[in-house]
């Protein structure tokens, strides 16, 4: 069997957050066709399960420790060079050294995150995959839109730079992967080298899923509540759609359920005897459970919603923005996109007071999810991006 090297610019365990599920899925795949070596950068010390124990393929996992001085010292070089932050913070010298002492050993080289890519602009790129997954020059330009003062100034200074590094990755390596058709289309530079590679979902059991009981009267939000585009979604509902909802629905709940939520997302609790932010959870299952609605309000970010998927694989009815809804192309699952916050409230108090209703969408979209973000259909994908 052929031999690859994997690149992350975090551990991939544990697999919670957007970009772990994503490189976590990537790494399965890749080891299922090649005997895979790991190389990831961390920003703690101590013992780790070793991959193989979940995923087999995986031979060997080397990890760069990179304290914070340093991580500090390589996000100023962006002062004096013209790579974006989020680049120069994970370039080290000591993981570029051994990367050049190794790289020649292996069939193919995957970076699971466009941060890694810029340890093979130097070399021979025939054999070397990124997934970008998302477009960060989507992020940053949008990360400046809604910014103010020196962020406004800083994000569209890291913008310009990653829409350059960003063509440079199409122009230099192998092939170039990204989650959805608009985050690939954003810098309008050609698609000849990319790809669409979605997310797999693993289907929960049954007893996992939603139970559309008549007496729910919980809306539920899930993400990492210290990611930008999840508070501006949370403030956004809590805001501009919540009260609406209350009115009709005076019992209503809206709970945010998440890991590490910040301060802003704390004072939405404390600010509204509606909201509750639970922090982190054993398992969101039992939110998913007995929630009569999911929401997900994006209005920023970019990429393929796992929080969606996840919601829609529980079987439950989902009500999100056309920003959230990019990249599920299909009209035939049961999602409900609301363009504007009267219509997701109007949404909302509709599916808190007919749960049959809620109940036919969901089975349409635990279908969708099933048919559609299988282990087997992102295998196919995964087929074109390497092959």
């Amino acid at each position: 069997m052929k031999k690859a090297l994997f690149l992350s610019h975090v551990p991939i365990t544990p697999v919670v957050g957007g970009d772990r599920i994503r490189i976590f899925q990537t790494l399965r795949l890749l080891a299922s066709r090649f005997r895979v070596d790991v190389i990831c950068i961390t920003h703690s010390r101590g013992h780790r399960e070793p991959l193989s124990k979940t995923i087999s393929g995986i031979c060997s996992e080397k990890y760069f420790y990179i304290p914070l001085l340093k991580r500090c010292f390589n996000a100023a070089k962006t002062f004096f060079n013209a790579a974006p932050e989020m680049v120069n913070h994970y370039r080290h010298g000591k993981v570029r050294r051994y990367i050049d002492s190794i790289a020649g050993n292996y069939d193919v080289i995957v970076c699971g995150s466009a941060t890694m890519a810029g340890y093979f602009f130097h070399a021979s790129a025939d054999n070397v995959y990124v997934d970008f997954t998302d477009s960060f020059t989507l992020n940053l330009d949008h990360a400046a839109a809604v910014s103010g003062g020196l962020a406004k100034i800083w994000h569209k200074i890291n913008a310009k730079r990653m829409r350059v590094y960003e063509r440079k990755c199409r122009e230099t390596f192998r092939k170039v992967a990204y989650i959805s058709c608009r985050d690939r289309d954003y810098i309008g530079a050609g698609t000849g080298n990319t790809c669409i590679l979605k997310n797999s979902v693993v289907m929960p059991a049954e007893d996992d899923c939603c139970r559309h009981t008549p007496d729910s009267k919980s809306i539920v939000f899930v993400g990492k509540m210290d990611y930008a585009p999840n508070i501006e979604a949370c403030c956004y509902f809590v805001n501009e759609v919540l009260p609406a909802v209350v009115q009709s629905c005076p019992d209503v709940r809206f709970i945010i359920v998440g890991m590490s939520p910040t301060a802003k997302v704390e004072r939405l609790a404390k600010d509204n005897s509606h909201v509750t932010v639970t922090g982190k959870v054993e398992s969101v299952a039992d939110y998913y459970r007995n929630a009569a609605v999911v929401v997900a309000p994006m209005v920023s970010g970019s990429g393929l919603q796992n929080k969606i998927l996840e919601a829609m694989a529980h079987g439950c009815c989902v009500v999100t923005t056309p920003v959230g809804a990019d990249g599920l192309e299909s009209e035939e699952h049961g999602l409900i996109v609301a363009g504007d916050s009267a219509l997701m409230a109007q949404n909302c108090i509709k599916l808190l007071n007919d749960h049959n209703l809620g109940k036919s969408l969901g089975d349409k979209n635990k279908k969708y999810v099933r048919d559609t973000y299988s282990y087997e259909a992102t295998a196919g994908q995964f087929d074109d991006f390497i092959g």
